[in-house]
């Protein structure tokens, strides 16, 4: 199997630790892109809920590297429980559809993963996001599920080597 680095087009991104003022952002962004999941499936979906995981988990506000004042190009959260990492979201602007940003930014967190000796990469995905075909092509495997959600796994090997991240 080639190696990431070899099948994505890299994309400079800058990711800046997102502040408390950015968590309105963050929410509304991914009540935006996963609203209708919730709809599609009967859930609920509640602030009060997200809010109260945002001091859970790593926040990152993405840009542009060359224009760090300007729209965010989405969100990035984790959770760091060594030997798990866990990814909460990935959440781009509409705008930013199709143009391999989700690729950039699940190939950076590899490089974070490997960086801090993690082993284990776990994500939850609605069943219906096409998002699992870029999961799939990054090498995670579903290793359970529920009536609405596949949990996947991508195992990291000690010694195995992500590509760093490019700048502008």
């Amino acid at each position: 199997m080639m190696s990431e680095t070899e099948t994505t087009q890299r994309i400079p991104l800058l990711l800046r630790e997102a502040s408390e003022e950015d968590r309105q952002y963050a929410h509304d962004l991914t009540y935006k892109n996963m609203n209708h999941y919730y709809v599609e499936t009967g859930l609920e979906w509640s602030t009060d809920i997200y809010n109260s995981q945002w001091t859970d988990t790593v926040n990152m506000v993405l840009h542009d590297p060359g224009k760090p004042d300007s729209e965010p190009l989405g969100v990035l959260r984790l959770q760091i429980q060594q030997p798990y990492i866990y990814l909460w979201d990935i959440q781009l602007e509409p705008r930013t559809h199709g143009q391999g940003l989700g690729a950039e930014v699940l190939l950076r967190t590899l490089w974070i993963a490997g960086q801090i000796n993690c082993r284990s990469y776990l994500l939850k995905v609605f069943k219906q996001n096409p998002a699992i075909r870029l999961y799939k092509r990054f090498g995670f495997k579903q290793i359970a599920e529920d009536e609405y959600l596949y949990t996947m796994e991508r195992m990291i090997e000690e010694g195995e080597e992500f590509a760093a991240p490019i700048s502008a």
